[in-house]
């Protein structure tokens, strides 16, 4: 069960990445700046992390929780950079996959919680 939990929040960094990269100009979508909308995505983001560091934390450990998000955030955005350049239509599907993810982690939690 704690791996599932861990795998549903590594998961969940696409909808952060997805959040940032909608926040900050972007080359491969063409965009430009706009401050405001970092402002908006910059919840989304520290709550996707806060869950992720919860639900890591609880599966196995403070340590391990930190350094599973920290390279899930680094590998997770080394990988999604790669696709976007080549593909960016693949921005919506990875918010949605990264939303549900960061919804089953929830959930996870509140069984988790719920048992104990």
């Amino acid at each position: 069960m704690n791996t599932v939990i861990m795998m549903f929040a590594c998961l969940a960094t696409l909808g952060g990445l997805a959040a940032w990269c909608r926040a900050v100009p972007t080359r491969a979508l063409g965009d430009t700046p706009a401050p405001a909308r970092l402002r908006t995505a910059a919840p989304l983001i520290g709550g996707t992390i806060g869950v992720q560091l919860l639900a890591c934390s609880l599966a196995a450990g403070m340590a391990a929780a930190v350094v599973t998000v920290w390279c899930a955030w680094l590998a997770g955005g080394l990988l999604f950079v790669a696709v976007l350049n080549g593909h960016p239509a693949a921005l919506p599907w990875s918010e949605r996959i990264g939303r549900a993810a960061l919804l089953v982690t929830g959930l996870l939690l509140a069984r988790h919680f719920s048992q104990h």
